[in-house]
């Protein structure tokens, strides 16, 4: 599997328009980072499976730390994007 870089799939593209402008299934799906994810649709990933298997079990070192991950995602507001979707408990529980 090919971890997609920071700078192909993020850093190319305005932060602010992948995450606020675009549909995620879009930013995801249609993107390399569908293969980080086993080739499934953003929405069975999220809403149909446990997230704590989604992310959990597996090796988010791989998927996550070596892409950067608090450049990419800490610096264009986490906070926002994340952790009022409750999703801060998947990444900072798990990492």
């Amino acid at each position: 599997m090919t971890i997609p870089t920071r700078n192909d799939v993020y850093y190319n593209t305005p932060l602010n328009d992948v995450y606020y402008n675009t549909h995620l299934n879009d930013v995801y799906y249609n993107t390399p980072l569908n293969d980080v994810y086993y080739n499934t649709h953003l929405n069975d990933v999220y809403y149909n499976t446990p997230l704590n298997d989604v992310y959990y079990n597996t090796p988010l070192n791989d998927v996550y730390y070596n892409t950067h991950l608090n450049d990419v995602y800490y610096n264009t507001h986490l906070n926002d994007v994340y952790y009022n979707t409750h999703l801060n408990d998947v990444y900072y529980n798990t990492l």
